[in-house]
């Protein structure tokens, strides 16, 4: 089974419901929804990623995808940094495609964004 990312983000509710029903589990919509910790402190490398960790604990639900993407000659010639890049941006096209691929039926992709649903969020 392969997620996308930005899939389960702009749409948790049906991309959760395909992934528990591919299980054989139960699903509840209640799953989305949380209540936030940022009282609890969970990084163990001195305080480097305490602001990730923040806004993830801090949050209540899921928050779509709103991360640019950065460009590939963006990245640095030096030590293969941008030929790393290149082949990881191949593998995951090849992944886009498979037919293990969870999917977002095409008469949902839109609308969601359009109304601003973001179950919890």
């Amino acid at each position: 089974m392969i997620v996308d990312a930005k899939d389960f983000r702009n749409q948790p509710l049906i991309i959760f419901k395909q992934v528990f029903e591919s299980l054989g589990l139960p699903f509840k919509e209640d799953l989305l929804r949380w209540n936030s910790r940022p009282d609890v402190d969970i990084d163990n490398l001195d305080g480097d990623h305490h602001h990730l960790y923040q806004e993830v604990l801090s949050s209540k639900g899921m928050h779509p995808d709103t991360d640019d993407i950065p460009a590939l000659n963006s990245f640095p010639l030096e030590k293969g940094y941008r030929d790393h890049i290149n082949y990881c941006l191949q593998i995951y096209q090849r992944l886009q495609v498979s037919s293990a691929r969870i999917r977002v039926p095409a008469s949902h992709s839109r609308q969601f964004v359009q109304d601003g649903f973001y179950p919890g969020g």
